[in-house]
């Protein structure tokens, strides 16, 4: 009886060291899936546009699949994890339009690129660049 015990306190001791060394490693990297009494639950997925004109150039800098499309109307629009879709950051500098990240996330993240005349685009990190038509 008293070996038995020993094992079910060793198991729980050891149980407990997961469960904490988990949540730990969650807070270190920034929560990928949410736990809630046990239930698993990944982040929802959004879709953010942004408005911008006036480029025409692009520079992309982050973990990013990147779809170019020719259109009437210059726009960005951003879809990943709902924690992920606000850290898109844009600005627009002397004709180009700058895309990007902080190197805290590393999740991939698709964008659409809308744009009038492109002449050129410029990609930094891990990027994958799809034309569209």
């Amino acid at each position: 009886m008293k070996s038995l015990t020993n094992k079910m306190n060793v198991a729980m001791v050891a149980a407990a060291m997961l469960f904490t060394s988990g949540v730990a490693l969650a807070n270190e990297t920034g929560p990928a899936i949410e736990m809630t009494a046990g239930i698993t639950k990944a982040p929802d997925v959004i879709r953010k546009e942004m408005k911008v004109s006036g480029y025409q150039l692009v520079k992309v800098n982050g973990n990013f699949k990147v779809y170019l499309k020719q259109g009437d109307e210059q726009k960005i629009v951003v879809e990943g994890d709902e924690n992920l879709v606000p850290e898109v950051k844009h600005f627009i500098v002397d004709n180009t339009l700058n895309i990007y990240t902080s190197d805290q996330v590393k999740r991939r993240i698709t964008l659409w690129v809308t744009l009038k005349d492109i002449n050129n685009l410029n990609k930094f990190g891990n990027v994958r660049v799809i034309r569209e038509q």
